[in-house]
């Protein structure tokens, strides 16, 4: 893979977080439609809802440890071998809170 240059990866990374933050806003419409849902009850659609909520979390998290946290790392040339150092090291950074 060619070595990107830092002005790469920040404009690539701003691209990575608009996408994460149009995710974020499906992610967000999948919550509240699972919101309705009465679990003592459970009808196929509801499981059809749970199922797309769960999907789009998935991708969120992806999104996020595969592109921004490993993007920031990029940037600030930290290693990027393994996905618990990028979690650990934005944890230390207080990128999130747990």
């Amino acid at each position: 893979m060619k070595s990107l240059r830092r002005e790469e990866l920040i404009t690539l990374f701003c691209e990575d977080l608009k996408r994460l933050i149009k995710n974020k806003e499906w992610l967000e419409k999948s919550y509240y439609k699972a919101l309705n849902i009465d679990l003592n009850n459970l009808k196929e659609e509801d499981y059809e809802k749970l199922e797309t909520l769960c999907n789009r979390f998935g991708r969120t998290i992806d999104m996020l440890i595969n592109k921004i946290l490993r993007g920031l790392d990029l940037i600030e040339l930290e290693d990027i071998s393994r996905k618990l150092d990028i979690v650990i090291r934005a944890e230390k950074k207080r990128t999130f809170s747990a």
